[in-house]
Protein backbone atom coordinates (compact mmCIF):
# COMPACT_ATOMS: atom_id res chain seq x y z
CA UNK A 1 0.00 0.00 0.00
CA UNK A 2 1.91 3.18 -0.87
CA UNK A 3 -0.94 5.71 -0.55
CA UNK A 4 -0.60 7.82 2.09
CA UNK A 5 -2.71 7.84 5.15
CA UNK A 6 -4.65 11.66 4.22
CA UNK A 7 -4.78 10.69 0.28
CA UNK A 8 -7.44 8.93 -1.33
CA UNK A 9 -7.38 8.75 -5.71
CA UNK A 10 -10.61 6.88 -6.40
CA UNK A 11 -9.73 6.16 -9.54
CA UNK A 12 -5.88 4.01 -9.32
CA UNK A 13 -7.26 0.61 -7.64
CA UNK A 14 -4.10 -1.13 -7.69
CA UNK A 15 -3.30 1.07 -5.00
CA UNK A 16 -5.65 -0.17 -2.67
CA UNK A 17 -6.54 -3.39 -1.19
CA UNK A 18 -8.84 -5.58 -3.34
CA UNK A 19 -12.40 -5.94 -1.92
CA UNK A 20 -15.16 -8.40 -2.41
CA UNK A 21 -19.02 -7.50 -3.28
CA UNK A 22 -21.87 -9.73 -3.88
CA UNK A 23 -21.94 -13.23 -3.99
CA UNK A 24 -24.00 -13.47 -7.48
CA UNK A 25 -24.35 -16.52 -9.81
CA UNK A 26 -22.56 -14.78 -13.19
CA UNK A 27 -24.77 -15.06 -16.05
CA UNK A 28 -23.96 -14.52 -20.03
CA UNK A 29 -24.48 -11.75 -21.66
CA UNK A 30 -22.70 -10.09 -25.31
CA UNK A 31 -21.09 -7.41 -22.82
CA UNK A 32 -19.47 -10.32 -21.02
CA UNK A 33 -17.07 -12.80 -22.94
CA UNK A 34 -16.06 -14.60 -19.64
CA UNK A 35 -17.67 -15.46 -16.23
CA UNK A 36 -15.85 -14.97 -12.96
CA UNK A 37 -15.33 -18.40 -12.85
CA UNK A 38 -13.07 -18.24 -15.60
CA UNK A 39 -11.24 -14.93 -15.31
CA UNK A 40 -9.61 -15.09 -11.89
CA UNK A 41 -10.97 -13.06 -8.53
CA UNK A 42 -14.43 -12.15 -8.66
CA UNK A 43 -13.67 -9.55 -6.58
CA UNK A 44 -10.97 -7.89 -7.76
CA UNK A 45 -11.78 -3.81 -7.79
CA UNK A 46 -11.41 -2.03 -11.24
CA UNK A 47 -11.16 1.55 -12.25
CA UNK A 48 -13.85 2.86 -13.93
CA UNK A 49 -12.73 4.68 -16.98
CA UNK A 50 -13.44 8.07 -18.58
CA UNK A 51 -15.71 8.47 -21.41
CA UNK A 52 -13.39 10.32 -24.10
CA UNK A 53 -13.75 9.24 -27.45
CA UNK A 54 -17.38 7.74 -27.32
CA UNK A 55 -19.59 10.09 -25.63
CA UNK A 56 -21.78 9.28 -22.20
CA UNK A 57 -25.12 7.88 -23.67
CA UNK A 58 -27.36 9.66 -21.67
CA UNK A 59 -27.34 12.71 -19.64
CA UNK A 60 -28.08 11.65 -15.52
CA UNK A 61 -29.73 13.67 -12.78
CA UNK A 62 -29.82 12.58 -9.32
CA UNK A 63 -31.79 14.51 -6.73
CA UNK A 64 -30.41 15.81 -3.05
CA UNK A 65 -33.15 13.44 -1.10
CA UNK A 66 -31.19 10.39 -2.94
CA UNK A 67 -27.84 11.00 -2.88
CA UNK A 68 -29.17 11.82 1.22
CA UNK A 69 -30.30 8.37 1.71
CA UNK A 70 -27.65 6.47 -0.11
CA UNK A 71 -25.52 7.82 2.26
CA UNK A 72 -27.81 7.60 5.19
CA UNK A 73 -28.31 3.88 4.80
CA UNK A 74 -24.64 3.27 4.15
CA UNK A 75 -23.53 4.81 7.43
CA UNK A 76 -25.86 2.48 9.46
CA UNK A 77 -23.81 -0.84 9.68
CA UNK A 78 -20.41 -2.20 9.28
CA UNK A 79 -21.77 -4.82 6.66
CA UNK A 80 -22.44 -3.78 3.02
CA UNK A 81 -25.95 -2.53 2.43
CA UNK A 82 -27.65 -2.62 -0.93
CA UNK A 83 -30.62 -0.61 -2.31
CA UNK A 84 -32.45 0.51 -5.53
CA UNK A 85 -33.03 3.43 -7.36
CA UNK A 86 -36.65 4.67 -8.47
CA UNK A 87 -37.11 7.30 -11.43
CA UNK A 88 -37.80 8.53 -14.71
CA UNK A 89 -35.97 7.63 -18.10
CA UNK A 90 -36.76 10.41 -20.88
CA UNK A 91 -35.65 8.54 -24.19
CA UNK A 92 -36.04 11.99 -26.22
CA UNK A 93 -34.12 14.03 -24.13
CA UNK A 94 -31.51 10.48 -23.68
CA UNK A 95 -31.65 11.83 -19.66
CA UNK A 96 -32.24 9.68 -16.47
CA UNK A 97 -33.57 11.12 -13.75
CA UNK A 98 -33.19 9.80 -10.45
CA UNK A 99 -35.59 10.79 -7.77
CA UNK A 100 -35.71 8.78 -4.76
CA UNK A 101 -33.61 5.80 -3.36
CA UNK A 102 -35.53 2.77 -1.99
CA UNK A 103 -33.17 0.64 0.36
CA UNK A 104 -33.23 -3.11 0.76
CA UNK A 105 -33.35 -5.95 2.93
CA UNK A 106 -29.96 -8.11 2.28
CA UNK A 107 -29.33 -11.88 3.14
CA UNK A 108 -26.60 -12.66 5.37
CA UNK A 109 -23.62 -14.03 2.76
CA UNK A 110 -20.81 -15.25 5.92
CA UNK A 111 -19.28 -12.33 4.71
CA UNK A 112 -21.41 -9.23 4.66
CA UNK A 113 -18.80 -6.74 5.54
CA UNK A 114 -17.14 -7.46 1.70
CA UNK A 115 -20.48 -9.00 0.69
CA UNK A 116 -24.12 -8.39 -0.38
CA UNK A 117 -26.64 -9.60 -1.87
CA UNK A 118 -30.89 -8.04 -1.89
CA UNK A 119 -33.24 -10.55 -0.13
CA UNK A 120 -35.23 -11.63 -2.31
CA UNK A 121 -38.96 -10.70 -1.29
CA UNK A 122 -37.03 -7.54 -0.40
CA UNK A 123 -36.33 -6.64 -3.79
CA UNK A 124 -39.94 -7.22 -4.84
CA UNK A 125 -41.43 -5.05 -2.56
CA UNK A 126 -38.98 -2.39 -3.61
CA UNK A 127 -40.23 -2.48 -6.96
CA UNK A 128 -43.61 -2.63 -6.18
CA UNK A 129 -43.31 0.38 -4.05
CA UNK A 130 -41.43 2.00 -7.11
CA UNK A 131 -44.06 0.97 -9.49
CA UNK A 132 -46.62 2.00 -7.16
CA UNK A 133 -44.98 5.96 -6.63
CA UNK A 134 -45.04 5.91 -10.48
CA UNK A 135 -41.42 5.64 -10.62
CA UNK A 136 -39.14 3.30 -12.72
CA UNK A 137 -36.88 1.22 -11.59
CA UNK A 138 -33.62 2.95 -13.22
CA UNK A 139 -30.40 1.93 -11.25
CA UNK A 140 -29.24 0.44 -8.02
CA UNK A 141 -26.80 1.36 -4.95
CA UNK A 142 -24.60 -0.68 -2.63
CA UNK A 143 -21.35 0.60 0.19
CA UNK A 144 -18.48 -0.38 0.03
CA UNK A 145 -17.54 0.22 3.76
CA UNK A 146 -14.14 0.72 4.10
CA UNK A 147 -12.73 0.28 0.25
CA UNK A 148 -12.93 2.24 -2.33
CA UNK A 149 -16.00 2.79 -4.47
CA UNK A 150 -15.13 0.84 -7.72
CA UNK A 151 -16.47 -1.35 -9.23
CA UNK A 152 -15.70 -5.35 -8.63
CA UNK A 153 -15.43 -7.86 -11.45
CA UNK A 154 -18.66 -9.08 -9.81
CA UNK A 155 -19.97 -5.92 -9.47
CA UNK A 156 -19.70 -5.20 -13.07
CA UNK A 157 -21.38 -8.01 -14.04
CA UNK A 158 -24.45 -7.46 -11.92
CA UNK A 159 -24.60 -4.10 -13.71
CA UNK A 160 -24.44 -5.74 -17.25
CA UNK A 161 -27.06 -8.07 -16.62
CA UNK A 162 -28.99 -5.18 -15.10
CA UNK A 163 -28.69 -3.40 -18.06
CA UNK A 164 -29.46 -6.12 -20.12
CA UNK A 165 -32.98 -6.81 -18.31
CA UNK A 166 -33.81 -3.37 -18.39
CA UNK A 167 -32.96 -2.79 -22.14
CA UNK A 168 -36.07 -0.72 -23.62
CA UNK A 169 -37.42 -1.35 -27.16
CA UNK A 170 -34.62 0.71 -28.82
CA UNK A 171 -32.15 -1.27 -27.34
CA UNK A 172 -30.96 1.53 -24.90
CA UNK A 173 -29.74 0.14 -21.33
CA UNK A 174 -31.36 2.90 -18.85
CA UNK A 175 -29.89 1.80 -15.63
CA UNK A 176 -27.26 2.93 -13.67
CA UNK A 177 -24.86 1.61 -10.43
CA UNK A 178 -23.77 3.90 -7.76
CA UNK A 179 -21.06 2.62 -4.72
CA UNK A 180 -20.87 4.16 -2.06
CA UNK A 181 -18.07 4.82 0.32
CA UNK A 182 -18.49 6.02 4.21
CA UNK A 183 -15.35 5.07 6.47
CA UNK A 184 -12.43 4.39 4.23
CA UNK A 185 -9.93 6.04 6.82
CA UNK A 186 -7.91 7.50 3.09
CA UNK A 187 -10.82 9.61 2.36
CA UNK A 188 -9.53 13.36 2.05
CA UNK A 189 -12.24 14.30 4.86
CA UNK A 190 -14.71 13.13 6.80
CA UNK A 191 -17.38 13.54 3.90
CA UNK A 192 -18.59 9.73 2.06
CA UNK A 193 -17.68 9.73 -1.89
CA UNK A 194 -20.22 8.21 -4.28
CA UNK A 195 -19.30 6.58 -7.53
CA UNK A 196 -21.93 6.60 -10.37
CA UNK A 197 -21.03 4.17 -13.09
CA UNK A 198 -22.63 2.18 -16.45
CA UNK A 199 -20.65 -0.91 -18.45
CA UNK A 200 -19.83 -0.56 -21.86
CA UNK A 201 -18.31 -3.94 -23.44
CA UNK A 202 -17.34 -5.08 -20.25
CA UNK A 203 -16.07 -2.15 -18.77
CA UNK A 204 -17.31 0.06 -15.91
CA UNK A 205 -17.38 3.67 -17.37
CA UNK A 206 -17.66 6.43 -14.45
CA UNK A 207 -20.39 8.48 -14.65
CA UNK A 208 -21.09 12.76 -14.52
CA UNK A 209 -24.60 13.43 -13.17
CA UNK A 210 -25.94 16.79 -12.52
CA UNK A 211 -26.94 16.94 -9.22
CA UNK A 212 -30.67 18.64 -8.46
CA UNK A 213 -31.91 19.89 -5.70
CA UNK A 214 -34.86 18.81 -3.41
CA UNK A 215 -36.58 21.74 -1.48
CA UNK A 216 -37.57 19.45 1.30
CA UNK A 217 -37.04 16.22 3.15
CA UNK A 218 -40.10 14.19 1.72
CA UNK A 219 -42.34 11.76 3.88
CA UNK A 220 -40.26 8.75 1.35
CA UNK A 221 -36.73 9.49 2.66
CA UNK A 222 -37.95 9.94 6.26
CA UNK A 223 -40.10 6.79 6.35
CA UNK A 224 -37.12 4.99 4.28
CA UNK A 225 -34.72 6.50 7.00
CA UNK A 226 -37.25 4.27 9.71
CA UNK A 227 -37.20 1.42 7.89
CA UNK A 228 -32.96 1.49 7.14
CA UNK A 229 -32.98 1.73 10.99
CA UNK A 230 -35.34 -0.84 11.83
CA UNK A 231 -33.51 -3.12 9.51
CA UNK A 232 -29.96 -2.96 11.68
CA UNK A 233 -31.25 -2.34 14.87
CA UNK A 234 -30.46 -5.81 16.75
CA UNK A 235 -27.36 -6.53 14.16
CA UNK A 236 -24.35 -6.78 15.97
CA UNK A 237 -22.77 -5.21 13.32
CA UNK A 238 -24.92 -2.06 13.61
CA UNK A 239 -22.78 0.87 13.95
CA UNK A 240 -21.21 2.50 16.98
CA UNK A 241 -21.54 6.04 16.46
CA UNK A 242 -19.44 7.44 19.28
CA UNK A 243 -16.62 5.06 17.98
CA UNK A 244 -13.65 6.31 16.70
CA UNK A 245 -12.49 5.87 13.24
CA UNK A 246 -10.23 7.71 11.66
CA UNK A 247 -7.58 10.26 13.72
CA UNK A 248 -10.12 12.00 16.66
CA UNK A 249 -13.17 11.30 14.49
CA UNK A 250 -15.87 9.46 15.85
CA UNK A 251 -18.36 7.96 13.37
CA UNK A 252 -21.38 10.51 14.72
CA UNK A 253 -18.52 13.20 13.22
CA UNK A 254 -18.76 11.52 9.36
CA UNK A 255 -22.51 12.05 9.48
CA UNK A 256 -22.31 15.62 10.18
CA UNK A 257 -19.52 15.68 7.69
CA UNK A 258 -21.94 14.14 5.09
CA UNK A 259 -24.63 16.77 6.23
CA UNK A 260 -27.31 14.14 8.07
Amino acid sequence: DNVQKDKYVPIQTEDFPSGQAKDLKPEKNEYLNTTTESNGDPFKLVKCQEFKDEIQPFQLEVYSNAIFLIDFHSHLTKNEVIGFLGGIWDPNARTITVKRAYPCKSVETGQDDKNVEADPVGQTEVKEQITKDGLSMIGWYHSHTTFQPDPSIRDIEQQANFQVHFRDGDGREPFVGAIDVVYDTRLPTCSSVCNWFWVLKANPMKLLYKPRMDEHITDHVNKSMDKAIEMYKNSVKKTDFNEIWRYDKNKEKSLQYAGI
